[in-house]
């Protein structure tokens, strides 16, 4: 239930609503594990059909670290991030691309 609260103190409640999705609209799940990684990150991906995954890593001032695209089939699929030892220590962020879709987190590389 949602309230809105007016300037003059007056408030008003809005009926409760009911919101129904549909799993069939969600083409893309991805995790990085582990988090945070040191020597290999891998990425277990979902993916509703086929297409070339493009995986970038840039760091906190958006400067691109890492770049690979990956042919990966419709199903489940386990990508490896090529060079993830040659990353400096420090917090990044990665974007996953298939086809239009866009995934966004955030990873951590320690330093051992």
């Amino acid at each position: 239930r949602l309230k809105q609260v007016d300037v003059n103190g007056k408030f008003t409640y809005h009926p409760v609503v009911t919101l129904a999705g549909d799993d069939s609209q969600i083409t893309l799940v991805a995790n990085a594990y582990p988090n945070p990684f040191n020597q290999e990150l891998l990425f277990n991906v979902t993916a509703a059909e086929a297409g070339d995954l493009s995986i970038r890593v840039v760091d906190i001032q958006g400067r691109l670290v890492s770049e690979q695209i990956t042919p990966i089939n419709a199903g489940q699929s386990t990508v490896t991030l090529q060079g993830a030892e040659t990353i400096s220590a420090g917090a990044y962020f990665v974007e996953l691309r298939l086809n239009n879709f866009v995934l966004r987190q955030k990873l951590v590389k320690s330093s051992q």
